[in-house]
């Protein structure tokens, strides 16, 4: 099921031209000689950035395109919207 989830999440990448086939090639020799994850593999080879890789990973997973989880944390914690710790 995992392998499964990774191949289509590759394919995603491919398809929405966030990397080409041949950059994906590259970052899946890394990630199994570095025995590090895709995403990590295509930030490092630095042919996406992290929020890219991200955004596809979340509509993989039905959230809007675009979608960053991150960004609405940053929101809720800001500074002007939480107490102040003494």
């Amino acid at each position: 099921m995992a392998a499964k989830r990774r191949a289509q999440y590759a394919n995603l990448l491919v398809d929405k031209g966030v990397i080409s086939q041949d950059q994906l090639a590259e970052a899946e020799e890394l990630a199994s000689q570095a025995d590090i994850k895709l995403p990590e593999a295509i930030i490092r080879l630095g042919y996406a950035s992290g929020e890219e890789v991200m955004s596809v990973l979340a509509e993989q997973h039905g959230h809007p395109p675009g979608y960053l989880p991150y960004e609405r944390s940053k929101r809720r914690m800001a500074p002007e919207t939480c107490p102040a710790v003494g």
